[in-house]
């Protein structure tokens, strides 16, 4: 049987708070390391659920530049003196004139449906839907046309998606 003096009792008694403090340590760093997973784990969905609203303001921002162009182009499309104005100032017929703004108009929407889906605000089958009403309508003469005066203005991304995607050469 193990006998314990009384000048052994200090010394037993400091080994047994050791061992406790040293579990307690483990347990608490266990604990800790837990917690900063899942605060990490938190931080992650947060930045994702960010980045997914900053993405469906970019589409939904767009949308609204598209509809006050849309509404502007309409507008000198059905005033007779507007589009006066307009094919005087670029040398072309008032039907060519007309021609570019409803051109532009597509062109515009595409941009801004083919940004949806790169945005994950639309899905996959339904930009498919679209790329092929989108091929018809811009592989139209006039519409083709437009594309190649005014594709600078979009972004690359955009235009290697009408280009290598939409257009039928």
């Amino acid at each position: 049987m193990l006998t314990i003096s009384n000048t052994d009792l200090p010394s037993w008694i400091t080994a047994f708070a050791t061992v406790i403090y040293t579990i307690g340590s483990l347990a608490l760093w266990y604990i800790s390391s837990k917690q900063i997973s899942l605060l990490k784990k938190q931080q992650e969905i947060i930045e994702k659920d960010f980045e997914k609203q900053q993405k469906y303001l970019d589409s939904a921002s767009t949308h609204a530049i598209v509809d006050r162009h849309r509404d502007i182009f309409f507008q000198i499309i059905r005033d007779k003196e507007l589009v006066k104005v307009f094919s005087k100032a670029s040398k072309k017929r008032i039907t060519q004139t007309k021609k570019d703004f409803l051109a532009s108009i597509i062109i515009n929407h595409a941009q801004s449906i083919w940004l949806d889906f790169i945005n994950k605000v639309r899905s996959e089958r339904e930009f498919d839907s679209f790329k092929r009403d989108f091929s018809d309508v811009v592989n139209m003469k006039f519409i083709k046309d437009r594309w190649e005066k005014v594709k600078d203005f979009h972004s690359q991304e955009f235009k290697d998606f009408v280009n290598n995607f939409i257009i039928n050469d």
